[in-house]
């Protein structure tokens, strides 16, 4: 869904970096890195939306049987 065009554009990014960098092994891990970060970060970022998703329904059920 919507983390399809941020994958499209790390991996544009990713294959960008590797073109840049023939023979040299430390630009190549440096976006090797970059891009496992940027995985990781979009791991929690979902993680964060969907604990904040949750906060929201768990407040207002318990908000709506407060009020009953």
């Amino acid at each position: 869904f919507f983390f399809l065009p941020l994958y499209n554009l790390i991996l544009n990014f990713f294959k960008k970096n590797r073109r840049k960098s023939i023979g040299n092994i430390d630009v190549f891990s440096g976006s090797l890195m970059s891009f496992i970060l940027m995985y990781i970060a979009s791991f929690v970022f979902l993680f964060f939306f969907l604990c904040l998703i949750f906060y929201c329904v768990i407040f207002n059920c318990f908000k709506n049987s407060l009020f009953w």
